[in-house]
């Protein structure tokens, strides 16, 4: 299950890998878990709320993986459309993923901004 293969804070803590704090890196507020980093953090939210604004569409956003990545499938609309929005829900997650890693490993700036334009590049 991905909850326990991503290296979050938490999922270290469980393989009794010290980590300095088990607060998320970017907003220092709650526990870093998958659910958290991705769909709970205040920085991710405005991540995905700025993605959103940018394709014109109002979302309300489910915090579990699977679930999440499921609203993307929408009804009544072509294969090719449902694959566009699955490269922006992958483009909105790895982008999040790097960033993350950037800051803790590379001494990055927590910058939601730059996340938003790299996923629209991505995209």
């Amino acid at each position: 299950m991905l909850e326990n293969k991503l290296a979050t804070r938490v999922n270290l803590e469980k393989r009794e890998i010290a980590v300095e704090s088990p607060l998320c890196s970017l907003c220092r507020v709650e526990v870093e878990s998958n659910n958290h980093l991705f769909f709970e953090c205040t920085f991710a939210w405005l991540v995905w709320s700025r993605c959103f604004a940018w394709l014109g569409v109002q979302f309300v956003s489910h915090n579990d993986p699977l679930l999440n990545f499921s609203q993307f499938r929408l009804c009544n609309v072509s294969a090719l459309a449902n694959e566009m929005w699955g490269v922006i829900w992958t483009a909105v997650v790895s982008e999040l993923w790097k960033h993350i890693n950037n800051v803790i490993f590379n001494g990055g700036v927590v910058d939601g901004l730059e996340v938003v334009v790299l996923v629209q590049v991505k995209a």
